[in-house]
């Protein structure tokens, strides 16, 4: 009877000592979940991609546009990538295999100022940016001879120039993915047409 007795009692010993581990495991997972979402919470400037792709447009009386890409290095500090170009045929001379055109290219760098989040898959953020690129055209002149009323063109070679620019905008987010930035600033090129000016921009890029 009392080795009945002391087996009883030794598991229900047992027991309490099982139940009370279980009730410490209890206690500390939450406080181990809390600690993992504070250490994983995102930085201030969101939780946006870093890499985006689409057509952008930046001008006054002088300015650059095309394909776009733009590439974020940490969580502020980014690059963009803008360029394009055409050919035509010398307007003068069809089927002649001659060609006339342009292209520009320029290279931006974007600071991320300030991220807020208007709603859920909303986002704005402010950044600066400046840029530095080339551009290049075809020229030509013309000469009207009015005795054999004739006109005539003359190939001038190209006009070269570089560009510079600094400014501001707000990059618009929707769903995460889309961006519609709008840019202001002033844009200049030299030396071969100086021009000047303040400029707009605007754009659509995918985001991811």
């Amino acid at each position: 009877m009392k080795k009945l007795l002391v087996l009883l009692a030794s598991l229900l010993i047992a027991s309490n000592i099982f139940a009370q581990e279980q009730e410490v495991i209890a206690i500390n997972q939450p406080v181990n979940q809390f600690t993992q979402t504070e250490v994983s919470s995102p930085s201030k400037f969101g939780d946006l991609g870093q890499n985006s792709i689409g057509v952008a447009l930046l001008g006054g009386g002088c300015g650059v546009y095309g394909l776009e890409y733009e590439r974020f290095f940490g969580n502020a500090f980014g690059l963009a990538f803008i360029g394009s170009g055409y050919a035509d045929e010398y307007p003068w001379d069809r089927g002649s295999g001659k060609y006339v055109g342009g292209f520009n290219f320029a290279v931006m760098p974007e600071l991320k100022l300030f991220h807020c989040e208007f709603a859920k898959g909303f986002d704005m953020t402010l950044f600066g940016w400046s840029l530095v690129g080339i551009t290049a055209q075809s020229d030509w002149s013309t000469d009207y001879d009015k005795e054999l009323d004739i006109l005539s063109y003359t190939w001038d070679g190209w006009k070269i120039n570089a560009v510079a620019g600094i400014g501001f905008g707000f990059d618009f987010v929707f769903a995460k993915h889309i961006s519609v930035p709008v840019q202001f600033g002033f844009i200049g090129q030299f030396p071969t047409t100086p021009i000047v000016g303040m400029c707009v921009g605007t754009g659509i890029r995918f985001v991811w």
